[in-house]
C-alpha cells in the first residue's frame, strides 16, 4: 500500500516535506527489517520527479484502541502475548538506535492471530531526524507541554511511553494516571500521582470498576515493574520488559497446566 502526503504550496510545508523525504530515504537505504514493523520500502515521485510519498506493506488487523475499547474478549494470556510481541519489537528498534516517539494506541495493529504490526513508521526518530509528533497522555513528566518538532527523544523518554502502553493494554485502555477524585492525566503524570499499591490493596483513588482486580491479577513482578516506572521513576528498558513478560507468560502457562 502507499502513503501519499498532502501538498501545501508554502515554504514551511516544503521544508517539512524535504525533511520527511531525507528521513524516508535514510530508512529505505538502511534496509532495516524487523518482522511486523512496516518500514517504507520504496519512495514515490510524481511526474515532475517531486517526492510525494512511499510504499509499505499493509498492516493487518485492528488498532489497539479499537481492540481495547471495542467488544474484544481477549484473555489475560492473550494480552500478555501481545505485550511481549510489542516489547520484542521495541527492543529490536532500540538496538538499532531507532525510537518510535509517537507511542499510542492508534499506530499499532493486532491481527486475528495476535500478531502485532507497527505502522506510520515515517514518524520514527532516526539519527538526527526527530519524531515531530506525540501524544501527551504517553509523554513522561519532563516532556509534558513541550513541542516535539525540535526535540530528539531519548530511550528513557521511550521507556516511559512503552510502560504506559503496556499498562493500558492490561487494564482495558485505562491510563495508570486516571485517578478518582484527582486531577487530569497530564497533571497526574507530572505529579507522579499513581494510585495503585504495590501490594495490590485497593484504595479510594483507583477508578471504580474492576481495575484493581486487573492490577492484582498481574502478579507482584509485573506490578513492581509498573510501580517502579510510574511512582519511583525507575523506568524499565524494552529488553527488561521482554524478560518480565516472558516470565509472566511462563507462570500463566504453568498455572493452566496445573488445573
Amino acid at each position: 500500500m502507499a502513503k501519499i502526503y498532502f501538498f501545501k504550496p508554502t515554504q514551511e510545508h516544503k521544508n517539512k516535506l524535504e525533511m520527511r523525504f531525507r528521513k524516508i530515504e535514510l530508512l529505505t537505504k538502511a534496509g532495516v527489517c524487523i518482522d511486523g514493523v512496516l518500514f517504507p520500502k520504496k519512495i514515490i515521485f510524481n511526474d515532475k520527479n517531486e517526492f510525494v510519498g512511499y510504499v509499505m506493506d499493509k498492516a493487518d488487523g485492528t488498532t489497539l484502541h479499537s481492540l481495547l475499547f471495542g467488544n474484544s474478549n481477549l484473555s489475560k494470556k492473550e494480552l500478555v502475548k501481545i505485550c511481549l510481541d510489542i516489547a520484542q519489537k521495541f527492543k529490536a528498534l532500540h538496538e538499532l538506535n531507532i525510537i518510535v516517539g509517537d507511542v499510542n494506541l492508534l499506530n499499532i495493529k493486532v491481527d486475528s492471530a495476535g500478531k502485532v504490526f507497527f505502522f506510520d513508521t515515517d514518524s520514527f526518530q532516526i539519527e538526527g531526524f526527530p519524531c515531530t509528533v506525540g501524544t501527551m497522555d504517553f509523554a513522561p513528566p519532563e516532556l509534558q507541554n513541550k513541542e516535539f518538532q525540535n526535540i530528539l527523544r531519548s530511550i528513557e523518554h521511550e521507556n516511559f511511553a512503552i510502560a504506559m502502553l503496556f499498562f493500558r493494554i492490561l487494564h482495558k485502555g485505562k491510563s495508570p494516571y486516571a485517578v478518582r477524585g484527582g486531577g487530569g492525566v497530564q497533571e497526574n503524570i507530572m505529579n507522579k500521582n499513581f494510585p495503585y499499591q504495590l501490594d495490590g490493596k485497593p484504595n479510594d483513588k483507583i477508578p471504580t470498576g474492576h481495575f484493581n482486580d486487573l492490577w492484582r491479577g498481574l502478579g507482584v513482578d509485573v506490578r513492581r515493574a509498573f510501580y517502579d516506572t510510574f511512582k519511583l521513576e525507575k523506568r524499565l528498558s524494552s529488553a527488561e520488559w521482554v524478560k518480565v513478560f516472558e516470565e509472566f507468560l511462563a507462570k500463566l502457562n504453568n498455572y493452566k497446566n496445573q488445573i
